[in-house]
């Protein structure tokens, strides 16, 4: 809750960076209590932090906020002058991309996110890849429109579904049909997304 400048520990007299301390909650402490010392009971503990690592931790913060400054300053000098400022979604969309690192999370806002990178397609199951390119923000007629190309694939190989030219013209055209208003995440993160879907339900292994 503290701004990023009370993390700022300074150096020391080698000019190295301090470092700090991470006490252990009292229930942790009560847990391990007898099982450091023999006939001695542990009452404290802390967790040694590298001064290089606080210096690390400032520096993204101070770099994320910046980045999401300058794009969301970019958006208002674009946007139409008769708008009062940027749309809610917008604005969650570059928290979520700049704040939150963008290629693990979907959210509808910045208040209410869930975490996307554990989600995966069976191989076939074209009803969970529904199910996630619609959680993903994809409108019906996105989908509908991959599912089309996805069959004429396996028709053209003789009803054996197939990644075939078709679906990869979609995959590459994929901007198209993500840069919607209902989009959950930014465009490029999305496009990642949905290819690594698409690729699993095909049988590919990829993470």
């Amino acid at each position: 809750m503290q701004p990023i400048a009370a993390y700022d520990t300074g150096k020391d007299a080698e000019g190295k960076p301090n470092g700090g301390r991470m006490p252990w909650p009292p229930e942790l402490v009560a847990i391990y209590a007898h099982q450091f010392f023999q006939g001695m009971r542990m009452i404290s503990a802390y967790q040694d932090i590298a001064g290089t690592a606080i210096v690390s931790m400032t520096d993204t913060v101070r770099t994320r906020i910046l980045q999401l400054t300058l794009e969301l300053k970019e958006e208002a000098a674009s946007a139409p002058a008769a708008d009062r400022g940027l749309a809610s979604g917008k604005i969650d969309q570059s928290v979520i991309n700049h704040i939150y690192g963008g290629n693990v999370v979907i959210a509808a806002n910045a208040e209410n996110f869930a975490q996307i990178g554990s989600i995966t397609v069976e191989e076939g199951r074209h009803d969970q890849l529904r199910k996630a390119l619609e959680q993903l923000g994809l409108d019906k007629k996105a989908i509908g429109s991959l599912k089309k190309e996805m069959d004429a694939d396996a028709a053209e190989a003789g009803g054996k579904p197939t990644l075939g030219q078709r679906t990869k013209n979609w995959l590459s055209d994929t901007a198209s049909y993500v840069s919607k208003e209902g989009l959950k995440v930014g465009i490029d993160v999305a496009k990642r997304t949905a290819t690594k879907w698409i690729l699993q339900h095909y049988g590919f292994n990829v993470g």
